[in-house]
């Protein structure tokens, strides 16, 4: 990766908690992104939002129905690229096999650009075996303005 995009990153966490600590930020003009150091949105303060309001309020990956082991992860420093590298949790058979903690390598890339989130996720097997596992995205939208997200009560919604 090029010296001008090096991307900050952290000590391997594979905690859960959830906070204002653990979001990071991507911005392109009047869209930006908040989600946690794993890539995802869980319906709290972050989302996506473009002009004020709230277009993606949950976007969460698992790998096997459980959240990866998160290796590293960061934004560049202007904002606009966000990479996450993680690995899967031990597997339960499937399809006959289980698969071994930290056999599988995930990374996460993404941007924002012209109002549109672009996501590439890439999965790599470091193990001898084939391996059979569900990944899945969940995915919700609630439309909340800005005010609404940060707590303001509103008599209506518009």
């Amino acid at each position: 990766m090029d010296d001008a995009y090096s991307v900050q990153t952290t000590a391997a966490d594979n905690s859960d908690q959830d906070g204002l600590e653990t979001l990071m930020a991507l911005k392109d003009a009047d869209t930006f992104l908040v989600a946690d150091h794993w890539g995802d949105v869980k319906s709290g303060a972050d989302g996506l939002f473009d002009r004020d309001t709230r277009l993606l309020s949950h976007f969460v990956l698992t790998v096997g129905r459980a959240r990866p082991s998160r290796l590293s992860s960061g934004v560049t420093e202007d904002n606009v690229f966000f990479t996450c590298h993680s690995t899967n949790r031990p597997l339960p058979p499937m399809g006959g096999r289980s698969a071994p903690a930290g056999v599988l390598h995930l990374e996460r890339r993404r941007f924002l650009w012209d109002k549109r989130l672009f996501e590439r996720v890439r999965m790599v097997n470091h193990g001898v075996e084939d391996i059979l596992l569900p990944l899945s995205f969940e995915f919700g939208a609630d439309f909340a303005d800005i005010f609404q997200v940060r707590g303001t009560p509103r008599l209506r919604r518009g």
